[in-house]
């Protein structure tokens, strides 16, 4: 009787917890130079999202309108150890955030801005706040978002640097009075790290007291400078430093070679990977770095601009720009826009072939790595449901969680009052860290729909190291 009236209290205190907010959105913060979600150490791993298919018009086609596809490859990114995606394209309604967030990936949303703009003109600084408000305002309670990027390498294009760094830091205020204590971070990408935290253009931390964290798009490859990057940086700043491009593209450009090479890529990715780990903020809090997001999913035949007459059925081999950085440095122009993708895409259809460097990133980012999972606790992550609320009958709800190793599962719902509505699984996991997605379609044992309510999906994890309790609330509304 004691344990069935603990189990009331506990409940009681989840609901009670969980319903003091307005919404869902994760809880995101910025701690010193850490990154926070849900009260965790979080370390951004991920990919720049995007893709258009061979034959796809540059920047005309829509990828946010096919979900047959990109859920495919939300699954492929999950499965490679990412837990983010940063998006480019803002998709018009929720399925494209509702996938990452089912998918378990998080999303850093880019607000794009127009770098030919004269930002020391007011009207142009009040639409660049006011596109943004409504983005903010749009996107501010879904789960899945991590975070905002205003601009991308605006740095790179304008001449009027100071204006530019004050609009961002009235952007990242707005933003947070927007969305209030809970506010997600707000970022800018800046190419290289050469103008961001300099008093000269005024980006210094005191002029920007409301930028979150600073992120940079760095094209270096694993050589002195991208190792000594994180240093320079943190001798300017205290925040938080994000990577949100860096990479290295499949073909090779010696005038000896010029064919794909995987090897190269994936050895380029896993050194810069490895520097990224050595400057984690989550593993030594005096570090820098949050993260990095790897430019690019996926092949974009599209890019070939005007070096192949725009030409988007040939995969270009011409080269768009250099970078003595890399290994296939050759005196031209080394560096192929459409050759950085992860994964490959197969002409005549939307199917992705992961490249080498693929496994590599999963060698990295998988089990047991920085950052990652560890066997010292058998429930591994928090609960998390989607859609909630939800209409029994009509659809079910996914709850995620994954567990450590040999872990014995258990599902369980609950009603507020303490009643059992149903088991809705009992597992064991395999040899390796298992992801869990359970399907609740609101229907106790009776086979009929529950009543309007709070219910608190309660999980069970009991593994070598121990057993792990939590508890998730699931509105139903009909």
């Amino acid at each position: 009787m004691k344990k069935v009236k603990l189990l009331i209290l506990i409940l009681l205190s989840v609901v009670c917890c969980l319903s003091s907010g307005s919404s869902f959105a994760a809880d995101v913060k910025i701690v010193g130079r850490q990154l926070y979600v849900n009260g965790k150490l979080f370390t951004v791993r991920g990919v720049n999202y995007g893709y258009t298919p061979v034959g796809g018009g540059y920047r005309t086609y829509d990828w946010t309108i096919h979900p047959e596809n990109y859920k495919k490859d939300f699954v492929l990114i999950k499965a490679m150890g990412a837990n983010t995606i940063r998006l480019h394209s803002i998709p018009a309604d929720n399925a494209v955030l509702d996938a990452a967030y089912e998918a378990g990936l998080y999303v850093i949303i880019t607000a794009s801005v127009d770098w030919n703009k004269n930002f020391n003109d007011q009207s142009a600084r009040d639409k660049v706040i006011t596109d943004f408000s409504v983005l903010v305002n749009r996107w501010k309670n879904h789960p899945a978002l991590l975070m905002w990027l205003v601009g991308n390498e605006i740095n790179f294009h304008t001449t009027s640097l100071s204006n530019w760094y004050s609009l961002v830091n009235e952007c990242a205020r707005t933003a947070h009075e927007i969305e209030g204590a809970n506010f997600h971070p707000v970022t800018t990408a800046e190419a290289n790290i050469t103008n961001l935290a300099n008093p000269a253009n005024r980006s210094d931390d005191t002029n920007m007291p409301d930028l979150d964290l600073w992120a940079t798009q760095v094209y270096m490859a694993a050589t002195t400078g991208f190792r000594n990057m994180f240093g320079d940086y943190a001798a300017r700043s205290a925040k938080p430093l994000i990577i949100t491009e860096f990479g290295c593209d499949a073909f090779d450009s010696r005038p000896t070679e010029l064919k794909e090479n995987q090897a190269a890529q994936a050895q380029t990715l896993g050194d810069e990977l490895t520097i990224i780990d050595q400057n984690l903020s989550a593993v030594n809090p005096d570090n820098c770095c949050v993260g990095a997001a790897i430019f690019q999913w996926a092949d974009d035949w599209s890019k070939n601009f005007a070096q192949n007459g725009y030409n988007n059925a040939v995969h270009d081999t011409s080269g768009d720009w250099e970078d003595d950085a890399y290994y296939d440095a050759n005196g031209g122009n080394n560096m192929n826009e459409e050759w950085w993708g992860l994964v490959a895409i197969t002409p005549g259809t939307d199917d992705k072939t992961p490249r080498t460097a693929y496994y590599t990133v999963q060698s990295l980012w998988g089990p047991n790595t920085v950052g990652a999972a560890s066997t010292a606790r058998s429930l591994q992550t928090e609960i998390t449901n989607y859609p909630n609320p939800f209409k029994p009958g009509d659809m079910s709800t996914t709850i995620v969680f994954t567990v450590a190793p040999q872990s014995a599962v258990t599902v369980k719902i609950y009603d507020i009052m303490g009643n059992l509505v149903k088991v809705l699984l009992q597992s064991r996991a395999g040899d390796g860290f298992t992801e869990y997605k359970v399907k609740w379609d609101g229907l106790g044992y009776d086979s009929k729909a529950v009543a309007n309510g709070v219910y608190i999906c309660y999980v069970e994890a009991a593994g070598p190291s121990g057993t792990d309790v939590k508890y998730r609330k699931i509105l139903v509304l009909k």
